[in-house]
């Protein structure tokens, strides 16, 4: 049995890859269950809509590490219910579930493997930057080690191999395009509507969440198309830092970006269909790309980006040759960036290759890439219970300072979000 461990409610590339996986596992019938939050969710409503096998995490906290022992037990007493008496395979999508996974099975038998998908390049990070210090990332990169060593670390290109491993050669020379890195998948189009290059509609469209590691990159394109009227950019996207996207439409009057807010998978393609040209990463990349629709690769970014004045791109998807989803940060003296205008040049320039590259998008569809990811999950040697030593709880002086700051924090975005949303 797989399970497929995910507790964000958002939308976001880990979240659309397991609704992916889990129609693969049921398609082909495959014995799998999702843990995930039933309600105000993504992948509750998804999964319930679609009748797809679900395990609803009936606790508000979704991280384990604060959590006190005795809500634990009782956590594992109600899951007890749900877990055959058989091998399972648990697969998990970000750091957090690693740890909320290790923390929560390693008291089970040893039948219980795990599997990491490493589909963000800071995941090893995980409660290091404000709470955990050196310590804590020792443990993060034993946990890294230990289940590269178990064949058990999935990743989708070789920029997140080196990011989790930090170019150590020993582990960075193993993993190989074709055999042991499997690329993020994208659903085949949903319509036979395929984009002719030649159109002219000069129409932008960005699909991203607006978060701290997006909104740079994300006003990077809002400030080339102020700067290029002749453009219109369609934004589909919400989070945090939205009201940033607002206060600089409201101040500089920009009528040429419309934002779309939230937008179901479904109906993606009535906005995607009317434009020519994509600014995405990751999964919302793919998602515009199977449609022909030539992609301008946007990087990360960090905060004070959204200050910068020349932010610059990775090129064109359809014109790589390797996995580039832009899940490295911009830096201005790496030659490997391009400015936004030269991006658009090379779509002008490269018509022909970027329509005879369209079969490049294949590589990324579900049956292309999940059969692969299965064998390597059931290959796993790693079970739950070896982990354990490698983990450590928060202790409770600092959850405590944890919730205090986050309130904080929150309140004040809160307050500025109201203002400019309203």
């Amino acid at each position: 049995m797989i399970i497929l461990f995910n507790l964000n409610k958002y939308i976001g590339g880990g979240e659309t890859i397991l609704i992916q996986f889990a129609r693969y596992l049921k398609r082909e019938k495959i014995e799998y269950s999702i843990l995930s939050q039933k309600e105000n969710s993504f992948i509750g409503e998804v999964a319930q809509k679609e009748d797809l096998s679900l395990i609803d995490w009936k606790f508000n906290d979704d991280s384990l590490v604060y959590v006190s022992e005795n809500k634990i037990i009782n956590l594992r007493k109600y899951l007890c219910s749900f877990l055959p008496n058989k091998k399972i395979n648990i697969f998990t999508f970000c750091f957090r579930d690693l740890y909320n996974s290790i923390i929560l099975f390693s008291e089970f038998d040893n039948n219980i493997y795990i599997s990491h998908g490493f589909y963000h390049p800071e995941d090893d990070l995980y409660l290091t930057s404000f709470f955990g210090g050196k310590r804590r990332n020792v443990y993060n990169i034993n946990l890294c080690k230990e289940l590269h060593n178990g064949s058990a670390a999935i990743f989708p290109n070789i920029n997140a191999v080196n990011a989790i491993f930090k170019g150590e050669t020993k582990f960075t020379h193993f993993y190989k395009e074709g055999s042991n890195i499997f690329p993020l998948i994208v659903d085949r189009p949903s319509t036979n509507f395929r984009y002719g290059i030649d159109e002219e509609k000069n129409a932008i469209i960005c699909i991203s969440r607006f978060v701290s590691f997006k909104i740079g990159a994300i006003m990077g394109i809002v400030k080339y198309v102020k700067r290029n009227p002749k453009y219109h950019l369609n934004l589909i996207g919400y989070g945090t830092y939205g009201f940033v996207i607002k206060i600089y439409i409201l101040l500089y009057k920009l009528k040429n970006v419309s934002l779309h807010g939230r937008v179901s998978p479904e109906n993606l393609f009535q906005i995607i269909s009317k434009c020519n040209v994509g600014y995405a990463q990751g999964a919302s990349m793919l998602e515009i790309s199977k449609y022909g629709i030539p992609t301008i690769i946007a990087p990360y970014s960090r905060l004070l980006d959204i200050f910068n004045g020349n932010f610059k791109c990775l090129g064109v998807y359809q014109l790589k040759e390797n996995f580039e989803y832009g899940d490295r940060y911009f830096h201005p003296n790496d030659d490997s960036f391009i400015d936004i205008d030269a991006a658009f040049r090379l779509i002008s320039q490269n018509k022909e290759q970027i329509q005879s590259n369209y079969g490049k998008i294949r590589k990324h569809f579900p049956d292309n890439v999940f059969n692969n990811i299965i064998k390597y999950i059931n290959s796993s040697t790693i079970r739950i219970s070896q982990l354990a030593k490698e983990v450590k709880k928060i202790s409770a002086f600092r959850s405590i300072c944890r919730n205090i700051y986050l309130k904080i924090f929150n309140s004040k975005l809160m307050i500025l979000s109201y203002i400019f949303i309203n």
